[in-house]
């Protein structure tokens, strides 16, 4: 079949494809989808075509409808909320270093104070223990950062709750 047949209106970054056309299409569909998700003709070569292939291809579409239904634009627009209200935060507490990240997956950066910005890893696990009694799970990543991680069907209410919980713990680490 022509290229074009499996080119539709559903996008994933550089992915396009047509979910029937792909599921109508048996095994040379889900192949064709395999080297496209992978980027790799080879890939595909090396896991052969057998059922845990289909299996691994028939899984990944749901989710890709799922992202391609608004999670991914939500992931964004709450993202940039997210961390506009940390950097707001940051004004109040010395401890909130860089913030950073991209879409939902933020890293704050937790230091002894903004003018030594020297890693405090004493206080990022008060900061993390109070959260967590407070109820929000974060985690810690490297040498002295908070990775906040919220599910893609987060909200900006949701954020704001996330915030104050934060700004409490931030306040009782010190």
């Amino acid at each position: 079949m022509p290229e074009s047949t499996y080119r539709s209106v559903h996008t994933f970054g550089e992915l396009a494809y047509d979910p029937a056309q792909t599921e109508a299409d048996g095994r040379q569909g889900l192949a064709r989808l395999i080297v496209q998700l992978t980027g790799d003709p080879l890939s595909f070569g090396l896991l052969g075509l057998n059922h845990s292939v289909q299996q691994f291809a028939a899984q990944r579409l749901p989710t890709l409808r799922l992202l391609q239904g608004g999670l991914i634009e939500n992931a964004g627009k709450v993202g940039s909320y997210l961390i506009g209200r940390l950097r707001g935060l940051q004004k109040k507490h010395a401890a909130m270093g860089d913030v950073r990240g991209l879409g939902l997956m933020v890293g704050i950066e937790v230091v002894d104070g903004r003018a030594g910005r020297r890693p405090a890893p004493q206080i990022r696990h008060k900061v993390i223990e109070k959260a967590f009694g407070l109820g929000l799970l974060t985690l810690p990543c490297g040498e002295s950062t908070i990775r906040l991680s919220p599910p893609l069907i987060a909200r900006e209410a949701d954020v704001d709750k996330a915030i104050a919980i934060l700004d409490a713990a931030f306040a009782a680490a010190g």
